[in-house]
């Protein structure tokens, strides 16, 4: 069974980070719930998330590169060659994605097509909305996992499912099961 990495690069608690969106809310809940779904199904998982206001430092941009945060992500890459990183996201309720109940992120021609895919086609049979966007900014976790040879894809969840988390997290722990045992 290949390993798991999960990473939330925005993870700023609203208390600290406040409506600004400085933080990715629901992103923390989602890997959490993920990361506890995932261990319980005998998966080796590593959980990496970073409580800094992104205000500060963005984890997900190359300046961000030689950061505790993103060290610890490369030595587990390193560790385990053949691991797949899951990047969590969340974004709010309203605005240009607020149809959509995930958001699968292509970045820049680094993200792993098969894994989008597969994403992409599991989730919508569980009654999901999704959509496969580009990026539009430089997704540097999935870029740097990508360049070390692992599959990677950045998940964005949208933040309507505050009090539901599970509406999100059974599904894509499914998903990322399926895939980790095939």
């Amino acid at each position: 069974m290949r390993p798991v990495v999960l990473t939330v690069p925005h993870g700023c608690p609203k208390a600290i980070c406040g409506n600004n969106h400085e933080g990715d809310f629901l992103a923390p809940q989602i890997a959490w719930e993920l990361y506890q779904k995932l261990t319980k199904e005998e998966i080796q998982c590593y959980l990496f998330m970073n409580p800094i206001s992104r205000e500060y430092c963005d984890m997900n941009r190359p300046e961000s590169r030689n950061t505790p945060f993103r060290n610890s992500i490369i030595q587990t890459l390193f560790r385990y060659p053949n691991s797949i990183l899951i990047d969590i996201h969340s974004y709010p309720p309203t605005g240009k994605w607020s149809k959509w109940d995930i958001i699968l992120l292509k970045s820049w021609g680094y993200s792993s097509p098969y894994i989008i895919e597969k994403f992409k086609n599991m989730l919508k049979q569980t009654g999901l909305k999704v959509a496969v966007r580009e990026a539009h900014e430089q997704n540097d976790i999935v870029i740097s996992a990508t360049m070390l040879g692992h599959d990677s894809i950045l998940i964005e969840g949208n933040e309507k499912f505050k009090n539901r988390i599970h509406a999100l997290s059974t599904p894509i722990t499914n998903v990322v099961t399926e895939l980790v045992k095939s």
